[in-house]
């Protein structure tokens, strides 16, 4: 029907409608194209999720969180995204993590309580490289890592992990300990460690190896800084992945064999708050043990005993003739003695600071790539 034929009433009504009809449709077209795509979900991904490649001792809970308490436990992985959180906790609360977002540090205090942590919020999506490195040694507290959130994005192709292991054995020194100290001294604070800048790390990234870092501060070979012997030194700790008294997570040597195996030990079983040092007897034959089963684990590894940087007087030579005697008691080729150069402290404690660490570093690293033949 054409609206020719209509009376006015009925024409002015059809009009009236078809106008409505039309003004319905453009709004209903103009809210359509004016309203914001669907934002993309934040993804949560396990901390053991395939696509992150992890290094260092930790223990795989079943609900896919990590725990770890050993310094340098490192995660890497690659994602697309705006943003980034953890879900994380600590045993002590005082526990510390480095997140390198694309190279550059950002450092994470570990609450107590399970809480989502911000590392970095963005306006647009990016790619990013993402480091993980525990900071804190085993006696600041236990951290787990629950879980990634993922702004507006996921994970990416898993990082490489160079072929070349290194497991690094000993104490606070090697742990970092107080490697980073503020610019004004005060009272050390557990955020002055950070195995990154240690020597043993420094080492790993100059020969591209991967890197397990088993250290204790306090802890030696036979007897603690104190001259205690029933806490776990070094042939103990060796075999664990956490070290935590009867709640300790034992290591199964058989995942990780490295190629070189470098200890540096004796700066506290030769400490003068220990007592007398320790004679032949007591210092050789348990380091010989020793030394006898880190070659039977990894029946392929290079070993190389140090005493470290830290003594002197007639403790450094004492134990530099015992490495020696070890060396010559277990009667293998593969195991090598280097002497540290003396390094006196940082500017805030009496551990060896970052530019120590570097060059302790430099002084081992021309004998390592010989003896390796890296």
């Amino acid at each position: 029907m054409f609206l020719g034929t209509l009376s006015l009433q009925q024409r002015t009504t059809r009009v009236s409608c078809v106008a409505i009809l039309a003004a319905i449709l453009m709004t209903a077209c103009s809210s359509s194209a004016n309203r914001p795509e669907k934002a993309i979900a934040n993804t949560v991904v396990a901390a053991t999720d395939d696509h992150i490649a992890i290094t260092g001792r930790v223990e795989r809970l079943s609900e896919g969180a990590l725990r770890f308490a050993f310094p340098g436990v490192s995660l890497k992985f690659n994602f697309s995204g705006n943003s980034l959180h953890l879900f994380a906790s600590s045993s002590s609360g005082n526990t510390y993590l480095d997140v390198m977002v694309d190279g550059k540090p950002h450092l994470v205090q570990i609450p107590e309580t399970p809480t989502r942590i911000e590392i970095f919020s963005a306006a647009k999506n990016s790619k990013h490289h993402i480091e993980i490195i525990n900071r804190s040694e085993t006696w600041h507290g236990i951290t787990t890592l629950a879980s990634i959130e993922l702004g507006q994005g996921q994970l990416l192709a898993k990082p490489s992990l160079s072929s070349r292991k290194i497991l690094v054995i000993g104490d606070s020194i090697t742990c970092g300990e107080a490697i980073e100290p503020p610019k004004t001294c005060g009272t050390k604070e557990n955020s002055w460690w950070n195995p990154r800048l240690s020597y043993g790390m420094l080492l790993a990234a100059e020969v591209d190896a991967q890197v397990h870092m088993v250290c204790m501060g306090g802890r030696g070979l036979i007897r603690n800084w104190n001259g205690t012997t029933t806490d776990e030194n070094a042939p103990e700790f060796y075999d664990l992945a956490i070290v935590d008294g009867s709640n300790s997570v034992a290591w199964p040597q058989k995942n990780y064999n490295p190629d070189l195996v470098y200890i540096a030990l004796g700066t506290n079983d030769f400490s003068s708050h220990a007592g007398p040092m320790p004679s032949e007897k007591q210092y050789v034959l348990p380091y010989v043990d020793f030394v006898n089963k880190i070659l039977s684990d990894h029946p392929n590894a290079q070993v190389v005993l140090t005493e470290g940087p830290m003594l002197g007087g007639e403790e450094k030579p004492t134990l530099v003739d015992y490495l020696e005697k070890t060396k010559i008691r277990v009667g293998s080729d593969q195991v090598h003695v280097l002497e540290a150069t003396r390094y006196p402290g940082g500017p805030c404690d009496f551990h060896p600071g970052k530019a120590e660490h570097a060059a302790m570093a430099a002084d081992i690293i021309p004998p390592i790539k010989h003896i390796m033949g890296w």
